[in-house]
C-alpha cells in the first residue's frame, strides 16, 4: 500500500511539474507575441479617410453600405440625394485603402468588377482625379459630387459624411 501511495504522489508531482512547464511555455509564447506586436506596430498604422460632399449638399451623413453601393455603381442616390462619385487615381495609396476598407475589393478585383459592369452595360467606373486636393476641389465646386480624401485635408469647403479608419501597412 505504501508503494502505491508513493507512485501516486510521484505521478501527481510529475503532473504538476508538467503543468508548470506548460504554464511557462504559455507565458513565454505570450511574451514573444507581445514583443512581436510592439516591434511590428510602428509599421502598421491607421489611415483616416473621409467620404466628402460639397458643403452645400443636403446630405449630412451616410452609412458605409450606402457609400459602397454608390462607388460600385449600384445606386445613384443616398437618402434621396442624387450624387456622382469621383475616385482618385487607381495607383494612389488612398484609393487602394478605400477600395479594400470601404468597398471590400482589391485593385485587381475592382478592375475585374468594372470590366464586367461595362461589358454588360450596367455601369461605368467613376471618373478618376489625380489626388486628394483635386478631388476636394471638384467636390467643393459640384454640389452633386461625392469623393474620398485623407481626413487631414478636410476644410470648410467640403463636408465629411463618413469617416473610416483603415489599417495601413
Amino acid at each position: 500500500m505504501f508503494k502505491n501511495s508513493y507512485t501516486q504522489a510521484v505521478s501527481v508531482s510529475t503532473n504538476i511539474k508538467i503543468v508548470k512547464v506548460c504554464d511557462h511555455a504559455l507565458i513565454l509564447r505570450g511574451l514573444l507575441l507581445g514583443l512581436s506586436l510592439i516591434l511590428i506596430s510602428p509599421f502598421v498604422q491607421a489611415e483616416s479617410i473621409s467620404v466628402i460632399v460639397s458643403s452645400q449638399s443636403k446630405l449630412t451623413s451616410a452609412k458605409q453600405k450606402d457609400i459602397r453601393n454608390m462607388f460600385l455603381g449600384k445606386v445613384s442616390k443616398i437618402d434621396g440625394v442624387a450624387l456622382e462619385p469621383v475616385a482618385q487615381a487607381r495607383n494612389r495609396a488612398i484609393t487602394v485603402l478605400f477600395n479594400q476598407g470601404v468597398l471590400h475589393k482589391t485593385n485587381d478585383k475592382m478592375r475585374a468588377y468594372w470590366s464586367r459592369m461595362m461589358f454588360s452595360g450596367k455601369a461605368s467606373p467613376p471618373p478618376e482625379l489625380e489626388d486628394g486636393q483635386a478631388a476636394k476641389l471638384h467636390v467643393a465646386k459640384n454640389e452633386a459630387a461625392i469623393s474620398y480624401i485623407k481626413k487631414s485635408l478636410l476644410d470648410d469647403t467640403v463636408r465629411s459624411i463618413l469617416d473610416v479608419e483603415i489599417l495601413a501597412e
